[in-house]
């Protein structure tokens, strides 16, 4: 039984997905700050990436 993994697992996709929210409501707000796609996808992949990291 790995529980405390998977629920580490679910904890960081869930703040991944807030994370994907938030920059979606502030390009809501702000348009010149609107990314596109692809970019904001490579943008939250290597932010989610370094974050992996540094929690082990």
């Amino acid at each position: 039984m790995h529980l405390r993994q998977t629920r580490a697992d679910t904890v960081r996709v869930l703040v991944h997905t807030q994370r994907v929210q938030v920059l979606d409501s502030l390009a809501l707000m702000h348009p010149e700050w609107s990314m596109d796609k692809a970019a904001k996808a490579s943008f939250v992949r290597a932010d989610f990436q370094r974050r992996s990291k540094q929690s082990g």
